[in-house]
């Protein structure tokens, strides 16, 4: 049988406002440190979990949030979800997390999260746009794939930088290969950039999407055999890795033949024998900033989407594939499994600025 609060409370002695304030971290009802702590350690040792359902009938916040993501299998929403939970659980909430694959499970996760009595919700979308003002409880858009959203990573201003390093290596044809790149939208602006500000145009038989493309080899070749293109900027490490794995069976080396950069700082592409030059985006900082965010909007029980949204900005990091000449790895393996270049080394020094 639930070990209840008012069982917590006998044992330790006190009121269930007490036991109730504590496990709020509220300090409308005085309570000694020595107090609290022992309220704490019985609730641990007795495996106490408040009653959800009895916290929605007495209008009492459930402390819960909601995230719905549709790229689980991405090492960086990993990292997102775990620096979500571990923010939340330091503000005493925790995370409900559920995946969906298909636009009717987006808005069915939505009502039935709602109808469970979370206090908010965080999501990442790319298949809709979802209407905050259309829902009863604060949310927030993190990184979604339009041009409304609550707080993201500046992708434009990290493709930028990738192509921007290409061109301080002396490449002037460089291709922007990708999965999917019709919803790259911001990716595809800062390569074009880059570009333009080197008085290079930008081709369109230089940008290649690979999803459904099976003319995709034939394209590569003539690139790199009739166009010269020296150069390719990959919009994800995953497809970074996959390329360069491609051009090296097909007796092209990576760097010394073809350049390559990936995006997004997962961290197999600090893995392989051929280290990635990539884009570390900040998932640690988005997940601490995304759950302040969420919180003010709890607080003042705001709905919709923030007057201005937040953008993070990315940082270059340097490997093997564009030429560069960078350190070898000293660590094999040190504690866990960091999903990212980011959690993998927390002390990344600042790049030289010949470098940027």
């Amino acid at each position: 049988m639930a070990t209840t609060m008012k069982e917590i409370a006998a044992l330790a002695g006190v009121s269930r406002q007490v036991v109730s304030a504590v496990l709020r971290g509220s300090r409308t009802v005085k309570f000694s440190q020595k107090r609290r702590e022992q309220i704490l350690e019985l609730v641990k040792n007795m495996n106490y979990r408040p009653s959800i359902p009895a916290m929605m009938l007495n209008g009492k916040p459930t402390r819960t949030v909601g995230f719905l993501v549709t790229h689980m299998h991405l090492p960086i929403f990993q990292e997102l979800v775990n620096g979500l939970a571990l923010t939340l659980a330091a503000k005493n909430y925790r995370l409900y997390l559920l995946p969906v694959h298909t636009t009717r499970l987006e808005v069915e996760t939505i009502n039935d999260f709602i109808q469970h009595g979370i206090d908010g919700f965080l999501y990442h979308s790319s298949m809709e746009e979802i209407r905050q003002e259309n829902y009863s409880i604060p949310m927030l858009s993190i990184m979604g794939g339009s041009d409304k959203f609550d707080i993201a990573v500046d992708s434009e201003y990290g493709q930028y930088l990738a192509v921007r390093h290409l061109l301080a290596h002396g490449h002037r044809k460089i291709s922007f290969i990708g999965n999917n790149l019709n919803f790259q939208h911001g990716k595809t602006a800062g390569y074009r950039r880059a570009l333009l500000e080197d008085n290079i145009k930008p081709e369109d038989k230089w940008i290649i999407s690979l999803k459904w493309n099976s003319e995709f080899a034939s394209q590569i070749e003539r690139l790199i055999k009739r166009d010269n293109v020296t150069a390719f900027a990959a919009n994800c490490d995953f497809i970074a890795v996959r390329l360069i794995s491609y051009l090296r069976n097909n007796g092209i080396k990576v760097p010394d033949d073809i350049a390559v950069t990936g995006f997004d700082g997962d961290t197999y592409a600090n893995s392989c024998d051929c280290r990635i030059t990539t884009i570390v985006q900040p998932m640690q900082e988005l997940a601490r900033r995304s759950i302040d965010l969420l919180m003010k909007k709890i607080e003042g029980k705001k709905l919709g989407l923030l007057s201005k949204p937040v953008l993070l900005k990315p940082t270059l990091h340097l490997g093997d594939s564009c030429g560069c000449h960078v350190p070898k790895n000293k660590i094999i393996y040190w504690e866990g499994f960091p999903p990212t270049i980011e959690n993998m080394n927390n002390f990344m020094k600042p790049l030289p600025r010949k470098l940027l």
